[in-house]
């Protein structure tokens, strides 16, 4: 009996002992919110001069759609319901950040800091696969891409956005954050559905200016609306080195007198293609034997001795034949209608350059073709693609993202395989006969120049 009282005692001097342990608790660590877990953040990282700019898109659309915000006279922007926020900064602030002691002093302030490092397959300050360089399909080492930081309930997630092409064409890039291969993430990030996470990304370069939000000073971009756009279709795919390197061992470069000058006429022509498209804002993909160049050697084809470009029916721009005009291109012939089997091709220095309009009919993409002697008609089926980014020749061009199904539309399950043998009206998987032009619609639909 005593000793029943003793232990109940005990009990009851410990229960007492845990509820003053959780007042002192609270009194000495009262609870954080979200703004003062971003403002301590945002404020360690500028002390260290470092740029770290929002990218969060659920905040960002709160400053372009004022009706959006919550309704606090304190924390209008940064509090919302995700679990995430998202924020970047540049490559060439890595090397800042390692020497400071950001790291340390997050951590002192009793947050979790995890830094995440990924493989590197481009060169620094450069991008992707150049075309007479074997050794740029290497991989390069490993770099900071990510630093999850969190504290209680609250994460921030840093992306390290890099810059990758060459003057002009120079873009950002980040990588995807690795959840599969991450056992200790905060449980936080998996239930974020946001682009960035689960994908690489690209952007085209942004102006940035500083904004207070709930009093927490930071860059952002100028014009959020023009980023936001971007997020949502940002999903970048590398090309497959690997692949690549096993290619050319098998099938070695031609490295002919004609094979660079191919190469040179061909860069120059996607240059002068991608700046007249993006003016008139009409999105291209690299299509035929150029998408197939790049999904399986990251390179041209050099016997093709054409460049192929996609474009939605839909995103035809009437000012495309004479900007293109105005670019030194000549105009070799134009097939089709608006309506039906549209093409326009162009000639660059000898080299000829195919722009192929798609329809969409249910779930499949087509795209004509025409026989100027015969006006026979021809069409050329692919299952329904989305649109992603890449690395070509040190630009960022757009490229279906479902590649390997495209691909073997067109050119069956042995794409792997070089065939210099091409008819382009039997060789294709996917062609079929469409009919012919009625007489009475050569002189419109057959043009040669």
């Amino acid at each position: 009996m005593k000793r029943r009282h003793i232990l109940c005692g005990l009990l009851l001097l410990s229960i007492t002992f845990l509820i003053i342990q959780s007042y002192l608790f609270l009194y000495l660590y009262p609870a954080i919110t979200k703004k003062e877990n971003i403002e301590a953040i945002v404020k360690t990282l500028q002390l260290a001069n470092i740029d770290i700019f929002l990218t969060d898109p659920h905040i960002l659309k709160k400053v372009v759609q004022p009706e959006l915000r919550t309704k606090s006279s304190s924390c209008s922007f940064l509090c919302h319901d995700e679990p995430v926020t998202w924020f970047g900064i540049h490559g060439n602030s890595i090397a800042l950040y390692k020497q400071s002691s950001v790291k340390q002093t997050l951590e002192e302030n009793r947050f979790i800091v995890r830094e995440i490092f990924q493989q590197q397959t481009w060169p620094q300050g450069g991008a992707g696969v150049v075309a007479n360089d074997d050794s740029n399909v290497e991989a390069l080492g490993t770099t900071l891409t990510h630093i999850l930081i969190n504290r209680e309930r609250y994460t921030v997630c840093i992306s390290v956005f890099f810059s990758r092409g060459q003057h002009v064409f120079s873009y950002l890039w980040h990588h995807k954050l690795p959840i599969a291969d991450l056992n200790e993430l905060p449980w936080q990030l998996l239930s974020s559905d946001l682009q960035m996470l689960h994908f690489p990304g690209a952007y085209d370069k942004f102006e940035m200016v500083k904004v207070s939000l709930d009093g927490v000073s930071v860059l952002a971009a100028r014009y959020p609306g023009s980023y936001l756009h971007q997020v949502s279709a940002a999903t970048f795919i590398e090309c497959n080195g690997t692949r690549a390197k096993q290619f050319f061992r098998k099938y070695p470069k031609d490295k002919s007198q004609n094979a660079k000058e191919f190469q040179q006429q061909a860069l120059e022509i996607v240059k002068k293609a991608k700046i007249i498209l993006d003016q008139l804002a009409v999105p291209f993909w690299l299509s035929s034997g150029t998408c197939l160049g790049w999904y399986r050697q990251c390179d041209l084809i050099t016997y093709s001795q054409d460049v192929d470009l996609g474009i939605r029916i839909d995103d035809y721009n009437p000012k495309i034949m004479p900007m293109f005009k105005r670019g030194g291109f000549l105009l070799d012939h134009i097939f089709g209608k608006i309506s039906d089997s549209f093409q326009l091709a162009f000639k660059f220095n000898n080299v000829k350059v195919d722009l192929f309009f798609f329809y969409q009919e249910g779930d499949t993409m087509w795209n004509g073709g025409t026989d100027y002697e015969t006006a026979n008609k021809y069409k050329y089926i692919f299952p329904k693609f989305s649109l992603c980014w890449t690395d070509f020749l040190k630009m960022k061009v757009r490229i279906p993202c479902q590649t390997q199904s495209y691909i073997e539309a067109n050119y069956g399950t042995k794409w792997l395989e070089p065939v210099k043998q091409w008819d382009w009206r039997e060789s294709p998987s996917n062609v079929i006969n469409n009919g012919q032009w009625s007489q009475s619609d050569w002189e419109e639909v057959i043009q040669l120049f």
